[in-house]
């Protein structure tokens, strides 16, 4: 059982191990500065193929409406924006950092699909929610639950059967504090404020199963605690999903959405899901 120093250097030693590349917190810093250029944004993006390549991918996937193919990030910038490229940014770059981490004791096809499907639902939620676009819902559904591949990978002597952390039958959230001291959601959490990247981001995954404990953030930290709900139903589901098995009628009300709207989004993140998957794992 490890008590708060010891989970300090449990974090500690995984940020030494799973920290975001240089390259990414350079930009996250430029496009966060508020005074960048298209150029500038582009030619720091450009430095890395491999990121440039996962970056253009993203941006033609069916999760974004464009008129035409993209083919350069200066194009990727004038279609999505600054602050989108950097959302993608972060989240293929944190994805390749975890590609194979725990990979020895669970299915990580299930892993990163629930993943990309609770991304894709909190992404599209919040923007007929709101009408805004906001892409650090994206990245806050890619790596909600980072915090486990970083325990399997760290804690050599701990199992978990996936289907008993994610899915519609999984286990209590808070189940895994019980055994270890620290749930997998304070690991996500913790990881991503060491990363920087920004205080809303860490706060949304932070509660993201108490969102009124958000506060300045609660109408986000719902939205996916709600995509959650609808990715553990999606996985391994057959038949197709309604969302009024996931979602409650007050929480629909809340975000301001009717079951007709949030089974659009269902249907859309099935045709979906499985391409930009791929691209987290290529």
């Amino acid at each position: 059982m490890f008590d708060s120093n010891d989970f300090n250097d449990f974090i500690e030693n995984a940020d030494g191990l799973y920290s975001l590349p240089d390259l990414c917190l350079q930009l996250n810093s430029l496009v966060n500065d508020g005074r960048s250029s298209v150029g500038e944004v582009a030619r720091l993006v450009s430095i890395d193929p491999a990121l440039t390549a996962r970056v253009l991918k993203l941006a033609n996937s069916a999760i974004y409406f464009k008129r035409r193919d993209i083919t350069t990030i200066a194009e990727a910038v004038a279609n999505i924006g600054t602050d989108e490229l950097n959302n993608i940014a972060i989240a293929t770059s944190a994805a390749q950092i975890f590609r194979d981490a725990g990979g020895g004791k669970i299915d990580l096809h299930d892993y990163w699909y629930h993943s990309v499907v609770t991304a894709v639902v909190a992404k599209d939620i919040y923007y007929l929610s709101s009408g805004k676009i906001d892409g650090s819902l994206f990245v806050a559904g890619l790596l909600h639950n980072i915090g486990l591949l970083v325990v399997l990978e760290r804690l050599p002597y701990y199992k978990v059967d996936l289907l008993e952390v994610i899915g519609a039958s999984h286990l209590p959230w808070q189940y895994e504090k019980k055994e270890l001291g620290f749930s997998f959601v304070e690991v996500s959490s913790a990881l991503i404020s060491r990363w920087n990247i920004s205080d809303k981001l860490a706060t949304i995954i932070k509660n993201q199963y108490t969102p009124s404990e958000a506060v300045e953030y609660e109408m986000e930290t719902l939205v996916l605690n709600s995509a959650i709900i609808v990715a553990d139903f999606i996985l391994k589901q057959k038949t197709p999903v309604s969302s009024e098995d996931c979602i409650d009628l007050a929480v629909s009300k809340q975000l301001a959405l009717d079951y007709r709207q949030l089974d659009d989004i269902i249907s859309n993140v099935r045709a979906a899901a499985p391409v930009v998957a791929k691209i987290f794992n290529s």
